[in-house]
């Protein structure tokens, strides 16, 4: 698959006058597929390698690493380069952490109600207080 996306790739960039242009949805899509698919294709190649010959120690790890992002960065791939998720996804945690922060208010305020109101005491006081020595 390694060969035939970097194939892809080179035609799509040399974009002969014969063929029509391309949409900003297929440069994304092939964007997706090519980070996705790259780190697949390394890790094969250095698997594969393993049982035959060889290789360096630093290959090894190269191999560890890509499989660690196989398994970890196709969300984070698709929020870089969908839009529309990303706003989705930050929606969706936005309203989350505003509704908790407000339920957090009010649960504290239920939980404790006669700290609310003795602070206002303590509040009012204070003000009198000074509005006295003033």
């Amino acid at each position: 698959m390694g060969p035939a996306y970097g194939i892809l790739c080179v035609v799509l960039y040399l974009k002969p006058k014969n063929l029509p242009t391309i949409t900003k949805l297929q440069k994304v899509m092939l964007m997706q597929s090519l980070a996705i698919c790259f780190e697949m294709f390394i890790v094969a190649i250095v698997y594969v390698g393993n049982q035959w010959i060889s290789v360096p120690e630093i290959m090894t790890k190269i191999e560890h690493i890509a499989l660690i992002c196989v398994h970890g960065d196709t969300p984070i791939v698709y929020l870089l380069f969908n839009k529309t998720l990303r706003k989705q996804s930050f929606g969706c945690i936005k309203g989350y952490v505003f509704k908790s922060a407000k339920d957090a208010k009010h649960l504290a305020a239920y939980v404790y109600p006669r700290r609310h109101h003795r602070v206002q005491n303590l509040e009012n006081q204070y003000t009198a207080q000074n509005g006295a020595n003033a």
